[in-house]
């Protein structure tokens, strides 16, 4: 079985953390807008709070304070 992306409004999830049972931080990428995001994501599919720059690294910067803060 091949292993499936795990997409979100045409971004792929580059980067997942697990930071309670059901929220975890994600970052993704779309190819095509060449943005970068960093969301909240509750229950694998419930994704909030956008953080969007074309820089990956603002978004990682968000992403570790998020994984800080939980």
């Amino acid at each position: 079985m091949k292993n499936q992306k795990r997409m979100n409004q045409g971004y792929e999830i580059i980067q997942s953390t697990q930071v309670s049972e059901n929220k975890e931080i994600v970052l993704g990428y779309n190819p095509k807008s060449k943005f970068f995001v960093c969301w909240v994501c509750f229950n694998k599919t419930n994704y909030n709070w956008g953080d969007y720059s074309e820089d990956p690294n603002d978004v990682t910067e968000t992403y570790f304070k998020r994984i800080l803060d939980k």
